[in-house]
Formats: structure tokens, C-alpha cells, sequence
């Protein structure tokens, strides 16, 4: 594998540069300046090997927990975390510089007032223009306490002890990042399968007579949903606030995305993308792993390097909290790491090919 041969070539590198500085060290060829140079950048070349080791087996063991015949039946809602061709836009950041009022087609003066509505806002939207398994997931989520029920994609709410609303923005990670009822709403409403009804208008795009995307990519009528995606993305901010104060919030992190039956396209390695609804990601590979997997699929490794580069973790409210899920502001810019080539992975006895692209978010 691809993957395998690069690890191998850093650890040649390893050993090469390792023979060449002591060997120079103890000829005393370089001044004390440069052997604390070269030193310096061997133990920078020793980390990368022992992390591409660790990688590799993360990977390894996330291939082989696939069960493969279960690939067909992840569900709809799997797709939280994973992608399609069509969902990202390559090389405009400039889309999360301007807003998600701008975005969204709204004028900021009435978001705001709709803001100010709070919880009433939220029925309304999903009311006025969800399915009757939307509305049901409003009525389960706004009026009725937590409870287990098994679905094609999992149990919902397992774990839990009959919360209510109320209960989940008493929570300490609520508090501390001052959550209002309303937040708490959509977030736990985007954890449902009606995020569908959210991220479907967000990547409708306009498109030409010929069906091409317009540039820059805008969406292609107004969102019928503003207060609720308005709600979720100040949630998110907020709640990525508040864990600069929690354990790990400043320890390098990575998370995975999935993008089903999609390559890395040239234009994407160079420039990035923008995700132009939340972005779904989990800490747990297999996940990942398990929902990307296609004939040809593209997972992102997003490597971060405190809290603020990160989203907000959802598992306290989540309705599927085993999902471990951090979900990222909708605009979310994602730039290839510099040097990282593109690593692939075969899956045994299938034709599904893995792709695998480490990435840097950007978050507005």
C-alpha cells in the first residue's frame, strides 16, 4: 500500500539522518549551533515516524472492524459525517469571511429579531417546512423526556435517564457556555434526521442553464431554516468558548470525516474547500471509516492543535451520543497540510478504495 511504502521511506530517512549526525557530532564537523539545529530537526523527523506508525495501525484496525455485508445498510443518517461530490466547494474562503447571515440569504436585522424569539422561532421554521418525521422529532426532542428506541442507524438516546430540554441546558457544559434553550434545541434537533432538512438547503446551490455551479457558490433560494441554523452555529462558538477551559483543550487532536465516492481532486490539494453546512466529525476512526466506505471514498484526517481549531463536542446532548461527534460551524475552510501526500488503503476482499487526506481547519 501507498501508505505503508511512505512510512518505510521516513523511516529510512530516520536512520539515514541519524547515522549522518552522529557520525558528524563525533568527528565534531558542525559548531554547537548546528548540532542543536540538526538535533532539533531529528527528533522532529523520529515524532513523524512514530506517529505514521501509530497511524498505520489506527487504520489497520479500523479496516478490519468493517463489517463488510453491514456496508449497504448504515443508514440516511449516517451521512452526518460523510460527504458527497457535490457538497464541497474548492478554494473559496472568502465565503466564511463574509458571514452566515450573507449565506443564508437573510437580512441580519430580521435573523436578529427571529433570534429573539428563541425556542418559538425554532418550532416555527421546522413546523412550517419539515416532514411529518420532522415535526415527530421536534415533538420528541422539544416536549417528551430521553428515551432509548432502536433505529436503522442505532439506539437513540442510550444511556440516558428520561432528560427533558430543560435538563440538558442545565447540563455543566451547557452553563458554562452560557446555552440557551433555543441552542440547545438545534443542536439536539442536528443530531436527529432532521439535519437533513438544515444541510439540504445549505448545499442547493445556484447553477447555470447547463447545470454548472455559479461562482462564487451561493445558495440557490433563501434558507427556510435561519433562526434554527443561526441558533447551532452560535451554539457551536460558544461551546468551543467554554472548553478553553476543559482537560485536552489546548493537547493537538485529530478527527476524521468521511466523503463518499469522491477523489482529491488538484484544485482541492492546492486551494481547500469550504463545508458549507456544520460539519459533522467524529474522534472514533472506525466510525468514520464504517460510513465513508464506498468504491472510491476520501476521508479527512483534521489535524488541530488546541480547542480553537476545533468544534464543539455534542456527545452531553447528542440523540446517538456513542457517536463521539464534534460538529463544526457551517463555512468551515479546510486546507490540505503542506507536505502530506495522499495516502490509500484497500480494503480486503472489496473493491472500496480509502483515500485519506490530512487537512487543517479554518474556522469563521
Amino acid at each position: 500500500m501507498v501508505a505503508i511504502g511512505i512510512a518505510c521511506s521516513l523511516l529510512v530517512l530516520a536512520v539515514l539522518a541519524t547515522v549522518f549526525l552522529l557520525r558528524a557530532v563525533r568527528a565534531r564537523k558542525l559548531d554547537d549551533a548546528r548540532r542543536v539545529e540538526l538535533l532539533f530537526e531529528l527528533d522532529q523527523l523520529r515524532t513523524r515516524v512514530e506517529s505514521s506508525a501509530e497511524r498505520e495501525r489506527l487504520f489497520s484496525e479500523a479496516l478490519g472492524a468493517i463489517d463488510t455485508p453491514s456496508l449497504g445498510d448504515v443508514g440516511e443518517h449516517s451521512d452526518r459525517f460523510t460527504g458527497h461530490v457535490d457538497q464541497l466547494i474548492a478554494g473559496h474562503p472568502r465565503d466564511a469571511a463574509l458571514g452566515i447571515a450573507r449565506y443564508l440569504q437573510v437580512d441580519e436585522e430580521h435573523l436578529l429579531r427571529q433570534q429573539l424569539r428563541g425556542v418559538a422561532a425554532v418550532e416555527e421554521e421546522v413546523r412550517s417546512h419539515g416532514s411529518a418525521e420532522d415535526v415527530a422529532q421536534l415533538e420528541y426532542v422539544l416536549n417528551q423526556p430521553a428515551s432509548e428506541e432502536a433505529t436503522a442507524h442505532g439506539v437513540r438516546d442510550q444511556g440516558r435517564n428520561g432528560e427533558r430540554l430543560i435538563d440538558f441546558a442545565s447540563h455543566p457544559a451547557a452553563r458554562s457556555a452560557e446555552l440557551g434553550l433555543a441552542h440547545i434545541l438545534g443542536l439536539r434537533l442536528y443530531t436527529t434526521s432532521v439535519y437533513l432538512l438544515i444541510n439540504r438547503p445549505l448545499r442547493d446551490l445556484a447553477r447555470d442553464a447547463d447545470g454548472g455551479v455559479l461562482m462564487p457558490p451561493r445558495m440557490a433560494n433563501a434558507h427556510p431554516l435561519p433562526a434554527t441554523v443561526a441558533f447551532i452555529s452560535d451554539a457551536i462558538k460558544k461551546l468551543r468558548a467554554a472548553s478553553a477551559e476543559s482537560a485536552g483543550a489546548y493537547e493537538r487532536q485529530t478527527l476524521y470525516r468521511g466523503m463518499r465516492n469522491m477523489f482529491a481532486d488538484h484544485e482541492f490539494v492546492e486551494r481547500g474547500g469550504t463545508e458549507l453546512a456544520p460539519m459533522s466529525t467524529t474522534t472514533d476512526l472506525r466510525v468514520a471509516v464504517k460510513y465513508a466506505a464506498s468504491a472510491e471514498s476520501l476521508l479527512f484526517e483534521i489535524e488541530t492543535a488546541s480547542f480553537m481549531e476545533r468544534g464543539a463536542d455534542l456527545s452531553f446532548l447528542s440523540a446517538f451520543p456513542a457517536e463521539r461527534e464534534l460538529l463544526f460551524l457551517p463555512l468551515t475552510y479546510l486546507k490540505p497540510v503542506e507536505g502530506a501526500e495522499p495516502r490509500e488503503y484497500q480494503l480486503a476482499n472489496t473493491a472500496i478504495t480509502l483515500t485519506v487526506l490530512q487537512v487543517m481547519p479554518s474556522i469563521p
